[in-house]
């Protein structure tokens, strides 16, 4: 799922943009748009905050935000987006966060718009799974 995002290390409190990629329960790629920021983050022992805003794809507004915790496991810089190198992330943990009350009906656009991503139906079993453990 290419998802635009924002993060930040947990011993920092500037935020820096990027975009998800391959979004899983157990980890996601994360390019960033600064390429610098690749070697922070490699070097960073800190875990990584991002917050990932799931949007309504009618309007464009976020209907929720998964905050995932996770740790920098590599750098990845391939032939294809080697402008925009990113870096691997292992999930330690993710909630449902700052999102508004979700009523059926933007509970039923969050699930249609998971299930169009090849990791939509994962994620969707895992935020069930979540809830119902609180």
């Amino acid at each position: 799922m290419r998802l635009p995002a924002r993060y930040r290390t947990s011993d920092r409190n500037t935020w820096h943009g990027g975009t998800t990629e391959n979004l899983s329960r157990s980890g996601l790629l994360l390019r960033v748009d600064d390429p610098r920021e690749v070697t922070r983050l490699r070097h960073c022992a800190a875990p990584i905050d991002i917050p990932v805003e799931v949007p309504d794809d009618s309007t464009a507004r976020s209907v929720a935000v998964i905050a995932c915790r996770g740790d920098v496991v590599r750098d990845v810089t391939d032939g294809i987006t080697a402008n925009q190198p990113g870096v691997a992330v292992a999930v330690r943990s993710y909630r449902l966060a700052d999102a508004p009350v979700l009523d059926i009906w933007f509970g039923l656009v969050l699930i249609s718009n998971l299930l169009r991503s090849s990791d939509g139906l994962q994620l969707i079993l895992l935020l069930i799974a979540r809830c119902c453990s609180w």
